[in-house]
């Protein structure tokens, strides 16, 4: 089992071990780790009924109109699909604003 699968198992029995365990892995594997929970979601976190409203939301010129758009669209989607991509937003805003050590440039 690759240290990916051992982390992802570990969160899926017991966040707090979990945790505690990413913190001593490789900072991939626990990227790593992330990208397989948005893989392995039974529907993806942005429902395919609404992609085309997504894309045509991000694809408006006007800032005000995007942003209006785009926050209509993720109001519009299920509780737990807007809580996780309210926390994934969180999350790669401090990435972005850590870019200086990390080299994530936007």
């Amino acid at each position: 089992v690759t240290e990916v699968r051992s982390l992802k198992q570990a969160f899926d029995s017991n966040v707090t071990e979990a945790q505690c365990l990413s913190e001593n892995v490789d900072v991939h594997a626990v990227a790593g780790c992330l990208k397989l929970y948005f893989r392995e979601m039974p529907q993806p976190l942005f429902p395919r009924s609404m992609y085309t409203k997504f894309v045509e939301g991000l694809g408006l010129a006007n800032f005000e109109a995007k942003k209006g758009c785009l926050l209509s669209l993720l109001y519009a989607l299920p509780d737990v699909n807007l809580m996780t991509a309210l926390h994934l937003f969180q999350h790669l805003k401090v990435v972005a604003s850590n870019s200086a050590e990390n080299k994530m440039h936007a």
